[in-house]
């Protein structure tokens, strides 16, 4: 507790009244305690106080899935595939790729939390899509290119569309599902 007020003086002037905000913060603790104890309903979801938290825990699914990343992920492999057939490469160097890119893609997931930190989640939310639309509307127009080196600009900007996507919208969305709703409504707003 005298952490909490040593905080809390740090933040305000010397004026500011830290044992009344404590004690709202004690109050606003007791109070979610006892909202708490008992289970929310899938309607306290949708009513006027929780609508908008739901709206914005569902929304960063909706956009999770809606950016193009069963599409991409999808067609990766497909892609991967066919690059791999044109040049004859051995099973043994595209088990190696596939590993390469799990360790990638684990990698670009780490980056993401330092994004996050430095945007915020919103900003991460935003600014990923934005970059996430750009590179699905390249993918797209390459894919009206038939030739063969098509093929590997697709490929390369999956992997862009792939670094971007887990570095932003895939680091930030399961935490604003989590945080958004209140404690009591959190397994029904996620379900």
């Amino acid at each position: 507790m005298e952490q909490a007020r040593k905080n809390i003086a740090k933040l305000h002037n010397s004026n500011y009244d830290v044992d009344g905000h404590l004690a709202d913060i004690k109050t606003s603790l007791d109070r979610e305690r006892a909202e708490n104890e008992t289970s929310g309903s899938y309607a306290e979801c949708f009513n006027k106080a929780n609508w908008r938290r739901t709206l914005a825990a569902v929304s960063t699914l909706f956009i999770q899935n809606a950016c193009g990343n069963s599409w991409v992920i999808g067609y990766m492999s497909c892609k991967d595939s066919q690059k791999v057939q044109s040049n004859n490469q051995a099973d043994q160097d595209n088990r190696l790729h596939a590993t390469w890119w799990s360790s990638f893609w684990t990698g670009i997931r780490c980056h993401g939390w330092f994004l996050v930190e430095k945007f915020g989640r919103r900003g991460t939310a935003l600014y990923g899509c934005s970059a996430l639309c750009v590179t699905l509307l390249v993918i797209g127009i390459v894919a009206c290119i038939n030739t063969s080196s098509a093929i590997w600009v697709q490929v390369a900007f999956m992997a862009v569309w792939s670094f971007v996507y887990q570095a932003t919208i895939g680091s930030c969305a399961w935490p604003i599902i989590s945080e958004n709703p209140t404690s009591r409504l959190r397994s029904p707003t996620q379900a």
